[in-house]
């Protein structure tokens, strides 16, 4: 079973370390929390759990660096791609038709008319999943959208261009070709 970069993740918080942190520091902080929080030696009614907690957390390490034999993986840049595309629309209500637009490529978890933002969800779930930002520029002639698709692991991310090919296509479906 592989590890993902989310338990990794969580697995250095637990224990309070960083992805720099050297395998005999990571050991070395298992051991020192472990003694702090051990039912064997603290009478409290958290001790289990938070022991449970921390071995969990110890061993998703152990099997992401083959027990400190490899490093950790590194963190995918978190850098944003950005994709601009201009569409020249004809109906009066552009805002209203990128909003249902957008309803068709994910969940849509932001609208603001006024800012013209419309932020969506791209695969929820799974481990593609993204976000998309659409600014819309309602009063430049033709009206101009700009894409931005952020992920937490680019390498896992939807192509941009594939994102915005099937929001074009979902737009001219939805009202007719634009």
């Amino acid at each position: 079973m592989a590890v993902t970069r989310l338990e990794i993740q969580d697995a250095l918080e637990e224990l309070g370390v960083n992805p720099d942190t050297t395998w005999g520091q990571i050991r070395a902080s298992y051991r020192q929390k472990i003694r702090a929080v051990h039912p064997d030696v603290v009478d409290s009614h958290t001790a289990t759990s938070e022991t449970a907690r921390l071995n969990s957390a110890f061993e998703i390490l152990v099997k992401a660096t083959d027990s400190g034999r490899i490093p950790l993986p590194e963190r995918e840049s978190m850098k944003p791609v950005s994709y601009a595309l201009e569409l020249a629309v004809s109906n009066a209500d552009v805002f209203h038709q990128f909003v249902a637009a957008a309803h068709n490529l994910g969940e849509v978890t932001y609208i603001s008319r006024d800012d013209g933002l419309v932020n969506v969800l791209l695969g929820q779930g799974t481990e593609q999943s993204a976000e998309l930002l659409i600014v819309l520029e309602v009063d430049a002639v033709p009206v101009t959208a700009l894409f931005t698709l952020e992920s937490d692991d680019q390498s896992m991310a939807p192509d941009i261009s594939s994102v915005v090919t099937r929001f074009q296509k979902s737009l001219s479906i939805e009202f007719g070709n634009i």
